[in-house]
């Protein structure tokens, strides 16, 4: 049977960054007396833990999880290429991408409506099924190893909000919606529930920089499971070295396992096998073949790339080095990006997110960021990422049977994955 693919998070490491340290959890934000919570409890969406399931019957949605698949596999090119070719560890979420830009293309219309569809590949309606359904499905698990939430920022002595538009977004992105003053107290309330929605793990993602601007959508994901099968202390050994592209090595602690009939997948490009969480998700494990610098082993894995890899997998006799690390990372130049993708029409003066309000604004993106953190060790993984999509008004001043061995002592690729399929 073939994979499902949701892509959590993609990143290539090219250096491990070691002494974590543990995030601290957080409750749910305590917001200023400015910012005000417009949610309406008949606009609540409910959980379904078949949703997804469901919604894959459809060959037509089959085809769109495969082009949210090939639209992730082009973000983390796009996106993160640069901070590859430069020797940097990249990590981006690009489903929480996906998620805070669907939360503004359901307020698009005319040009930038078609060149959000035509640069995605993906039409409006089809990104609504498909998160509708993954994200119900989400909510209805119980052990909660992945979650995800939104919200929506207004300034609401501005903007006269579109009924309809709330509506959409309370009801397919399950955001929060809030009118707030875009001051100070704006800052602090933004900042306290990304903390809040990461676990602690992402404690900052907007600063000044927001009293310019009169609304924002925002997504956050975290993902935190332990092992499926567990590393034995004789599994853990302290002084092992990760050898980086530049011929250095770097000291780090490696966790080994060998394990009989284990999945293990191979292509001219690439090596790798599968690691398995305690709830069901997994990290495909990727090498690049020897002598293969990274920025040429992501140029080569595009989505296709990526689904004929992992459907090709087979149980072997798997031995893997895999090194404990954790690092951040942030992407501050994604609006630029999505312009070289061919994605236009978006910023203030030549956008056109008119359903957005019932008055005549000239709302465009002024920036996307979008800051992730992740910490991978003997018991588990647990990572974070918050996106930010930021909008201001343009009219406004402010040998096939034997033994294969998984080495990741250099740079290599992870993909955590959603457990559909």
């Amino acid at each position: 049977m073939k994979k499902i693919f949701i892509l959590v998070l993609t990143a290539a490491m090219l250096l491990t960054l070691a002494s974590c340290g543990g995030a601290t959890v957080s409750s749910t934000p305590k917001l200023s007396d400015g910012t005000v919570d417009l949610m309406d409890a008949s606009w609540q969406k409910t959980a379904d833990g078949g949703a997804m399931k469901a919604y894959l019957k459809d060959a037509h949605a089959k085809s769109v999880n495969k082009a949210v698949t090939d639209l992730s596999f082009k973000l983390f090119r796009e996106i993160g290429m640069e901070d590859i070719s430069s020797g940097r560890n990249v990590m981006l979420s690009p489903v929480s991408l996906i998620s805070a830009m669907g939360i503004v293309e359901n307020g698009a219309a005319g040009a930038t409506l078609e060149s959000l569809e035509k640069g995605s590949g993906i039409s409006l309606d089809d990104l609504n099924a498909w998160y509708d359904a993954w994200s119900s499905t989400i909510m209805a698990e119980k052990d909660h190893s992945l979650k995800t939430a939104n919200s929506l920022w207004f300034k609401d002595d501005y903007l006269d909000m579109s009924e309809d538009y709330l509506r959409k977004v309370r009801e397919v992105y399950d955001a929060d919606i809030y009118g707030a003053p875009f001051d100070d107290s704006t800052i602090e309330d933004m900042n306290r529930w990304a903390d809040s929605k990461t676990d602690g793990m992402i404690h900052k993602i907007v600063g000044e920089e927001v009293k310019k601007q009169c609304l924002a959508a925002m997504n956050a994901v975290i993902f935190d499971d332990t092992w499926r099968d567990k590393y034995r202390e004789e599994d853990v050994h302290e002084h092992a070295f990760f050898n980086l592209e530049n011929g250095d090595r770097q000291l780090c602690t490696m966790l080994t396992s060998y394990d009989e009939g284990w999945p293990y997948f191979e292509d001219e490009n690439f090596t790798g096998t599968t690691r398995y969480y305690k709830s069901g998700y997994s990290i495909n494990l990727i090498l690049p073949k020897e002598g293969m610098d990274m920025a040429d082993a992501v140029d080569k894995l595009t989505g296709e790339a990526y689904r004929k890899l992992i459907d090709g997998t087979e149980n072997k006799n798997v031995y893997l080095e895999l090194p404990e690390f954790c690092y951040d990372y942030s992407a501050e130049t994604i609006l630029d990006k999505l312009e070289a993708m061919g994605i236009g029409n978006l910023r203030p003066g030549e956008a056109d997110f008119s359903p957005m309000t019932n008055d005549p604004h000239q709302l465009g993106i002024s920036f996307i960021v979008q800051k992730t953190r992740i910490e991978l060790d003997r018991k588990g993984t647990k990572a974070a990422a918050i996106t930010i999509v930021s909008m201001e008004d343009g009219c406004a001043d402010p040998g096939e049977d034997m033994q294969k061995n998984i080495i990741l002592n250099r740079p290599f690729i992870f993909v955590i994955c959603d457990r559909q399929g």
